[in-house]
């Protein structure tokens, strides 16, 4: 959705356009639960009232349109919980898809080894949140039987599964803020974190590049302007407006640079714009520069294209040959050479 605030706005909808469409319906689910836009119902008023419930909801809106899923051998899946009907009583465990692999983080991977205990970790705190008492014993053997096909030992994948409290780091405790990030390489880049530990700088590693990094792109680049979106109208447009009979050539228009970050766009464009003297582009609409960058700036300023007047056609009789081309000869030990 692109926007931070987006899911707020869509959560606000989201409970404005139940709250009508509830009180508006004559026939009301026995229960509702809603996480952003999928909802989990019982509904016990029959099959048929439940499409009928399903064509209340779809009318409400014009934007939202609902699609229904119903259990299937006394089951539905819901998010990443799978609930079960047990005559009036409703089971729950973890929901996998029909195509999982059991595929994670290999442990001949170039990772540090606490982000493959924390996937293992994260997997087994899931299990104990959302399955019951009657299935949580199943995920841990699910688990060490995963995991052991990614290369990691019993002993490896015990210490991980077994449930722990969280202590508080004596660099918490201290509020200690102070942080490195370093490329994983193993026995290298772990003992200078361990170095940095006693000055209360903590590591942060990150892995190192991919080989799908070093390969180019499979896809071809696209033209500039060819991309959708919202292009606002830049001053080049006002003046080709505003001057009447003027053409931008946008096919012989040049991409400078591509930057994919907002603010880093905002300070390469004011970067640009003091380096081209002949621009239309309105420095207010971009990021601030500060004057002390300014000397440094102007060595890389680019010369304004001079206007030369165009010579005219002579006939092929009248024409100047072309100037003779001249050897020069270069001494070099042991001998001479003409270029």
């Amino acid at each position: 959705m692109g926007s931070p605030i987006s899911p707020i706005i869509a959560n606000f909808f989201m409970e404005r356009f139940e709250e009508k469409a509830l009180e508006s319906s004559v026939l009301k689910p026995a229960v509702w639960f809603r996480y952003v836009d999928d909802t989990f119902v019982v509904w016990k008023h029959g099959r048929d009232s439940l499409d009928d419930f399903l064509h209340h909801l779809n009318s409400q809106s014009p934007s939202i349109k609902f699609t229904m899923e119903t259990e299937v051998n006394n089951q539905l899946a819901f998010l990443d919980v799978l609930v079960k009907r047990n005559g009036d009583l409703l089971d729950h465990t973890v929901y996998r898809k029909p195509t999982h692999t059991d595929r994670y983080l290999h442990k001949l991977s170039n990772h540090h080894p606490s982000q493959k205990q924390g996937i293992i970790g994260t997997l087994a705190n899931r299990a104990r949140r959302i399955c019951d008492n009657e299935h949580i014993q199943e995920e841990p053997s699910l688990l060490n039987k995963a995991f052991l096909a990614n290369g990691y030992n019993d002993r490896e994948i015990k210490a991980a599964l077994a449930p722990r409290q969280r202590r508080p780091d004596v660099n918490e405790q201290e509020n200690i803020i102070n942080k490195a990030f370093l490329p994983y390489v193993s026995q290298v880049t772990d003992r200078i974190g361990k170095v940095l530990k006693k000055h209360n700088i903590k590591t942060i590693y990150k892995p190192t590049r991919k080989i799908r990094d070093c390969l180019r792109p499979a896809k071809d680049k696209r033209e500039p302007l060819s991309s959708a979106g919202i292009y606002q109208k830049s001053a080049v447009a006002e003046h080709a407006i505003r001057d009447g009979d003027h053409k931008i050539q946008f096919e012989d228009t040049q991409v400078i640079a591509t930057i994919s970050g907002y603010h880093p766009r905002l300070a390469r464009e004011a970067l640009e714009i003091h380096k081209h003297p002949n621009k239309f582009n309105r420095k207010e609409e971009t990021f601030y520069l500060n004057r002390i960058w300014h000397p440094a700036i102007s060595r890389t300023k680019v010369a304004a294209p001079r206007s030369r007047p165009v010579p005219e056609e002579l006939p092929p009789e009248q024409a100047t040959p072309p100037p003779p081309t001249h050897k020069y000869a270069l001494r070099r030990r042991g001998g001479i050479s003409l270029v």
